[in-house]
């Protein structure tokens, strides 16, 4: 029989072991609820997890080989270029939020961070993003925004109504 401290000991050497075989960050991209892709620097894309597939709607068969430009509305596709540009001379961006298609048609919101992937001479290869859908937030702000504009409105009248009573009663 196995003591907790003897299984969690056993659970971390294999952790490790999974690290040094580079099958533990293969399991945690593939488990993770972020879209984590891989694509060159023209955009075509080389790896797709789980979490992209749930977030876009392609699977990674349909999108490995293709440009992700097919994920960006028309009208945002240079600045794809231009975060391309940036991210090469800057070594990085900061979060960035912006449009993309899902494999239906509809238009999320998404926050987007990027990483470079270099070879092991340091040279630029590709790019890794991390895509969040931030749809719901984007409205449930928009929802407190709203709210608290009527509140807003509201406190307005208020006030009016007080000076109003306040007139009257002088």
């Amino acid at each position: 029989m196995q003591t907790k401290a003897t299984q969690q000991k056993a659970d971390f050497d294999r952790l490790v072991e999974y690290d040094k075989k580079g099958t533990l960050s293969t399991l945690i991209i593939e488990s993770s609820d972020l879209a984590i892709k891989g694509k060159t620097l023209d955009g075509i894309v080389t790896s797709w997890n789980r979490g992209a597939e749930k977030i876009y709607g392609y699977t990674a068969a349909e999108m490995i080989g293709k440009n992700v430009s097919l994920l960006v509305p028309p009208n945002q596709i240079n600045d794809l270029d231009e975060l391309t540009k940036q991210l090469i001379e800057r070594d990085s961006i900061p979060m960035y939020d912006a449009k993309r298609i899902r494999k239906d048609g509809v238009v999320i919101d998404v926050r987007l961070s990027f990483s470079l992937i270099k070879d092991e001479n340091g040279r630029i290869i590709g790019i890794a993003t991390l895509d969040r859908d931030i749809t719901e937030l984007i409205i449930a702000n928009q929802k407190l925004a709203f709210q608290n504009e009527e509140k807003e409105k509201r406190a307005d009248e208020l006030i009016i109504a007080n000076q109003e009573l306040a007139f009257q009663n002088e």
